[in-house]
């Protein structure tokens, strides 16, 4: 089997992002960097990108100013990602709608010259959690695709900071408006409306509204104390004044027990009722688990099918854990990048920037750009691996040389197999002199032949 697929794979389908960068040296620049972030063994910046590859001693300052360039358009290169997405995967689409897992994370940053960062509370029952802590909030937003074996996995589109400036006190932008605003990205990008799934903190009228303006949909989970209204009946004869909205009032933890229809272990029901938070009619699914306990969700999409809806939040979790992978292994929330000119951050809810000047509002503004390259980027790593691990799993196994108690070689691996995968083939790659492409080349030239790297092996 030929193992050197893998890179082959790995360069076509990266150089599908080639119009987001301006310049030649940028381009491969940020291809080694994301290489770097694929086959590293720990998170320490960008020195472990230097050490995994074998790259010189000058090459870190070159890694580190990808995230800085000029020569990258973020908005260009999400664009491009979402694209390369839906020529490498095929997406679950349900009536035409695209499925989106989202969700919000607090990442910890000590760093006071570090833009956005904030105090945040932590309402976690995990003994290891601090209840309040200073850091960044990211949002992020994850395509469900449905492998060749049947299964739905979550590649990860983007991820931004959402919170934590405030550029003009005349702002009234939540994260919320911030949430709605790239899921529009990703859709106009794809060019296909969306129905997101998220959890109970995203149902509101404001993320209701948001999501309905720009013609897509929310799935989510409301609270057991949750009361909504039967649609009021026709009047026989119109009288003055605005017609009624509300009919019978029912509190929906009333309506358990009450469930006929049943799917697997799942006992649920379904109503259309009027809700005076998003003052609209809402699809309410009362489920019920013989194990699992009760749960009720929502969906903004009236003619959804209420399996459908169970199905949909139940992969939900599948977010959680790319989370898990993006934070162990690809190191998507392991940046470091300082802002040497900033005052330095207190204990502060958020940074006003409002009575700033115009010149410092500019290095923010900077600063928090190289923060999202990087995340792209990392993010842009991660769905390779996702790539290679369900696109090519064969030869992802066949490459695989660590060990593992149980090695079940008939479902996809998962990203950290795919990345160790890779590490045991660039060599090997490198090596080949018919297939070396344009940064595999220009990698060559930037190693320590002194030092006993993955590149040094293949001179």
């Amino acid at each position: 089997m030929n193992q050197l697929i893998l890179w082959r794979e790995w360069s076509q389908a990266f150089f599908g992002l080639r119009q987001a960068f301006s310049r030649q040296s940028t381009y491969l620049w940020a291809t080694i960097y994301c290489a770097g972030l694929a086959v590293r063994l720990n998170n320490r910046g960008v020195s472990s990108i230097v050490d995994a590859l074998g790259l010189k001693s000058n090459a870190y300052d070159s890694l580190l100013r990808v995230c800085h360039s000029t020569a990258i358009n973020l908005d260009l290169l999400i664009a491009h990602w979402v694209k390369l997405c839906f020529r490498l995967f095929q997406p679950m689409c349900i009536d035409g709608y695209m499925v989106l897992f989202g969700d919000g994370i607090k990442v910890g940053k000590e760093g006071k010259k570090m833009p956005a960062v904030k105090l945040m509370h932590q309402s976690s029952q995990s003994n290891s959690k601090a209840e309040y802590i200073m850091g960044h909030y990211l949002q992020a937003i994850s395509l469900a695709v449905v492998t060749p074996l049947g299964r739905v996995a979550a590649i990860p589109l983007l991820a931004k900071i959402h919170d934590g400036l405030v550029y003009t006190n005349r702002s009234n932008e939540t994260v919320i408006h911030r949430f709605a605003k790239i899921i529009q990205e990703v859709s106009d990008a794809a060019k296909i409306p969306a129905i997101m799934v998220a959890d109970a903190y995203y149902a509101n009228r404001t993320m209701i509204d948001e999501m309905l303006a720009i013609g897509c949909h929310l799935v989510s989970r409301v609270a057991h104390n949750t009361v909504a209204y039967r649609p009021a009946p026709e009047p026989k004869k119109r009288r003055r004044g605005r017609p009624t909205k509300k009919g019978q009032k029912i509190l929906l933890k009333s309506l358990f027990g009450a469930s006929k229809c049943n799917f697997g272990k799942f006992y649920y029901d379904s109503y259309d009722l009027f809700w005076p938070p998003a003052k609209r009619i809402i699809r309410f699914v009362i489920c019920e688990h013989s194990s699992k306990g009760r749960i009720i969700l929502m969906s903004t999409k009236l003619d959804l099918d209420p399996v459908t809806i169970i199905k949909l939040y139940e992969k939900r979790w599948l977010i959680e854990t790319g989370f898990k992978a993006a934070v162990h292994h690809i190191g998507t929330f392991a940046y470091h990048f300082w802002m040497k000119t900033m005052k330095p951050n207190g204990r502060k809810t958020k940074q006003y920037l409002h009575r700033e000047s115009e010149e410092y509002r500019e290095q923010i503004k900077r600063k928090m750009k190289s923060y999202h390259i990087h995340l792209a980027l990392s993010c842009i790593t991660q769905g390779l691996l996702n790539h290679l691990a369900i696109n090519f799993k064969d030869q992802v196994w066949a490459s695989f040389n660590g060990w593992l108690r149980t090695i079940n070689d008939s479902i996809e691996p998962t990203e950290i197999i795919a990345s160790r995968a890779l590490a045991s083939t660039l060599p090997n790659y490198l090596k080949e002199t018919k297939t070396k492409d344009g940064w595999s080349k220009f990698l060559l030239k930037n190693v320590d032949y002194e030092r006993e790297g993955p590149a040094a092996k293949a001179a």
